[in-house]
């Protein structure tokens, strides 16, 4: 009755190594570096309290003050 479950973890044990990750292959010594990618750019998304707390400094009101908390918000204002 203990053959199965050993048999089991052996196969498993065994399988392992199938799933292993091998190492990319060396880029050959003639070819040029790649190229370095263009950064990219993301826009910071900030929160309620830092849109409204830039609003208030910049003494905005009505709807000035509801454009800019929405664009800082979605991070196209800072």
């Amino acid at each position: 009755m203990k053959l199965m479950p050993m048999l089991a973890v052996a196969s498993l044990f065994a399988s392992a190594a199938a799933f292993a990750q091998t190492p990319p292959p060396p880029a050959p010594m003639d070819s040029p570096p790649p190229a370095a990618a263009a950064p990219v750019v993301k826009h910071h998304r900030h929160s309620l309290r830092y849109c409204r707390k830039h609003a208030k400094a910049q003494n905005l009101t009505g709807a000035d003050r509801t454009t800019f908390i929405k664009s800082c918000r979605a991070g196209n204002a800072s």
